[in-house]
Parts: C-alpha cells; structure tokens; sequence
C-alpha cells in the first residue's frame, strides 16, 4: 500500500540523514591534529559512508518513484497524513517532515518532474539541521 512505501521512504531519509551527520562527525576527526594513520582511518570510513548514503539515496528515489506511479496523489497525500497520525500516536518524533517530503517528492513524480539527487540530498540536509538546531 501507499502507506507502507511512505513509511519505507521515510524510514531511508532518516537513514540517510543520520549517515550524513555521521560522515560529518569522520570528516571533522580526520581533520583533527591526531596520527596519520587514525585519519586514513576516518577518511575511509567516511568514503564508504558517503557509498552508502549514495545507495540508500538510490533505494529512497526509485521507492519514490514507484509511489509516485502507482498511486494517485489524492492518495499518496491521505496515506501520508494516516502514517504521520500513526508515528505522532505511538509517539515517535521527527518523521512528519520526512513524510511529508516523501509525499511531495511522489506528487512531483507524478506529475512528470524527476528526482534530482543533489535536491533531495540538499532537503534532506536541510532537515538535518533543523533537527540539529531543536
């Protein structure tokens, strides 16, 4: 259903935001004044980190997609409202926003207008953040 690939692309956006911070964390250790080896260290796991973001990226874009084609929007938009109530009742925070650009990102795919991953790398971002900032 609708609401089980929402909750999947929502799911993949937290990963990926989480990856990204984690990235951050090695890039920023790496350039600390520490042995050269404990930052070849943290460089490489941060090249495999940004490997993995990329695929998990491509997993949330094609899940997107197949939203986006399969459902029409007026559904995509009361599923993801149902699984919002769903987090917000079980008391689990911060996936509204990352529902909510699932929904808009599908709408859009819907309408004819591709997924750019350098824009959805940027929104996701940008959610982090604001997540960051509470």
């Amino acid at each position: 259903s609708a609401k089980s690939e929402l909750r999947v692309s929502s799911y993949l956006a937290r990963k990926v935001i989480e990856d990204l911070a984690q990235i951050a964390k090695l890039d920023e250790f790496a350039n600390m004044s520490i042995p050269e080896q404990t930052k070849k260290d943290s460089r490489a796991r941060a090249a495999e980190g940004r490997q993995n973001v990329d695929l998990t990226l491509n997993y949330m874009m094609d899940t997107l997609k197949q939203i986006g084609l399969d459902y029409p929007a007026a559904t995509t938009g009361a599923q993801g409202e149902i699984l919002k109530r769903e987090f917000e009742a079980r008391k689990v925070p911060g996936y509204a926003p990352l529902i909510d650009l699932s929904v808009r990102y599908a709408q859009n795919v819907r309408s004819g207008k591709p997924i750019v991953k350098n824009e959805l790398t940027a929104e996701l971002r940008k959610l982090q953040e604001q997540e960051r900032k509470k």
